[in-house]
C-alpha cells in the first residue's frame, strides 16, 4: 500500500533528538523508525488483547471440557434443520 496517509505528533525537543538518534543508529528515518516502532507496539498491543492466558487449573479443565465429547442440544437440532432441511431424529 501506498504511504499517503498521514499522522502528525508533537514531543519534547529531547524526545524528538533520541528518535534522530535511535532513527540514525539504525539507518532510518526518522519517520521509517517511528512508523517502524509504532507498527510493532501496535502488533504486540492487539495479539496480547487476542490472546486468553490460563493458569494450569484452567488450562486443565479446558483440556478436559474439550476431550468430553458433547450431545447437540435440541436447539441446535431444530436450527439444523431450519437452516439445512435436513431430518434429525429428536
Amino acid at each position: 500500500a501506498k504511504n499517503v496517509a498521514r499522522i502528525e505528533l508533537k514531543t519534547t525537543p529531547d524526545v524528538k533528538r533520541m528518535f534522530e538518534g535511535a532513527a540514525a543508529a539504525m539507518g532510518m528515518t526518522m519517520t521509517a523508525f517511528i512508523v517502524n516502532q509504532c507498527r510493532i507496539a501496535a502488533e504486540n498491543v492487539l495479539a496480547e488483547q487476542r490472546t486468553t492466558h490460563l493458569n494450569d487449573q484452567a488450562w486443565d479443565r479446558l483440556q478436559e471440557l474439550m476431550n468430553q465429547p458433547s450431545q447437540p442440544t435440541v436447539a441446535l437440532k431444530e436450527l439444523m434443520r431450519e437452516k439445512h432441511d435436513v431430518s434429525i431424529e429428536l
